[in-house]
């Protein structure tokens, strides 16, 4: 599809320890029928997975990528909390 087709793209933020067998969930078998789903309306639908955005999960390289990836899906952000933590990052 091409540019002037009408996008719904969704952020999707979970730590990197955490949420494997959801987010597997999500890429298998959510995100295809959302895009078949929008397609008959002639439009396109993206997840962007925090996880492949964050570049290396425990170093800031990622940090500008990800929240670029944030703000080109506004307004639609999928946040999956589960009981891990991931290390905080030290932005200063």
């Amino acid at each position: 599809m091409d540019s002037e087709t009408p996008t719904f793209r969704v952020y999707l933020c979970a730590t990197h320890r955490d949420m494997q067998a959801e987010r597997k969930f999500l890429h298998d078998r959510v995100v295809p029928f959302l895009a078949e789903q929008v397609k008959k309306h002639g439009c396109q639908f993206e997840l962007a997975d925090s996880y492949p955005a964050a570049g290396d999960p425990e170093g800031e390289d990622g940090l500008g990528d990800a929240l670029q990836a944030i703000d080109r899906c506004r307004p639609f952000f999928l946040l999956l909390l589960g009981l891990k933590q991931a290390k905080p990052r030290r932005i200063f």
